[in-house]
């Protein structure tokens, strides 16, 4: 689980927002894969994502997926989960969802949303932790499980902090820009 809020302010009057957006998500990668408790893991995104709008789960399971697959090894890194970026409420993935058709969400529905999410992580984890934690295992589950951690994907908390930090830095940019801001920014 990983959820960031951004904020970009006018250079003039720090007090002005400019733009503020959220990015994150929440995924599961185990080393055993268990068909029920992916379904469990989906369903609680599913529900939480409903509670918002019935095209979110969709959309952030096939975004995660997307940014989850590894093609050097033609695999998933996990079963997935949910997974954005760059969320304001001028995005146009709240345009799927009926209740935005129209008018698109507030700030603060954005943020209830994000913390829905954020909230559903222990009640997604917990169930499949306490199911599985006293599993028995060998020295070749062992083998195969220091394997997996050892691929460098795993890394992604690192990765998934550049990603973020990139994705900042290109929205800072372009605001700033359109913002009369430093002279060295709009070069």
């Amino acid at each position: 689980m990983n959820y960031r809020y951004f904020e970009t302010y006018d250079p003039d009057d720090l007090t002005k927002p400019i733009a503020t957006w959220f990015g994150g998500g929440s995924d599961l990668t185990p080393n055993y894969l268990f068909d029920e408790d992916a379904k469990h893991f989906h369903q609680i995104y599913k529900d939480a994502c409903d509670k918002h709008g019935e095209a979110y789960y969709p959309e952030l399971k096939e975004w995660c997926d997307k940014y989850f697959y590894i093609p050097h090894r033609e695999e998933e890194r996990g079963i997935g989960g949910v997974f954005f970026d760059d969320l304001d409420p001028n995005s146009a993935i709240h345009r799927k969802s009926k209740k935005f058709k129209d008018v698109g969400p507030k700030p603060a529905d954005i943020l209830a949303f994000v913390k829905t999410l954020g909230d559903s992580f222990l009640p997604a984890y917990l169930p499949i932790l306490r199911k599985r934690y006293n599993l028995p295992y060998t020295e070749e589950h062992k083998r195969w499980q220091q394997i997996r951690r050892g691929r460098c994907e795993f890394a992604s908390s690192f990765l998934s902090f550049l990603f973020g930090s990139a994705s900042f830095l290109a929205a800072f940019l372009r605001f700033a820009r359109a913002s009369r801001a430093h002279p060295l920014l709009t070069r």
